[in-house]
């Protein structure tokens, strides 16, 4: 479960891939993965937003943007989440 209350899958996961030293040598396996569903969700959410001319944003908007962004993501997943 996410911090939303819902099983968000992850989207763009990637690797694993091999870690490389300064001077080329291994040091391991990293696997990425990627962001959670919700946070892709808000992203969008937020970059429209940021784009809209009747939504000026200014620096002391920032938090409440993000905060909109994300009430806008949890109500996407529990649609999706919701029985036909």
């Amino acid at each position: 479960m996410s911090e939303s209350g819902y099983n968000v899958p992850m989207v763009f996961p990637s690797g694993p891939h091999s870690m490389r030293g300064e001077g080329g040598e291994y040091i391991g396996e990293i696997t990425k993965f990627g962001l959670s569903l919700r946070d892709y969700f808000a992203a969008k959410a937020m970059g429209k937003m940021c784009n809209v001319a009747a939504f000026p944003i200014r620096e002391d908007d920032c938090s409440q943007v993000a905060e909109y962004a994300y009430k806008m993501a949890d109500a996407m997943l529990a649609r999706r989440n919701a029985k036909p």
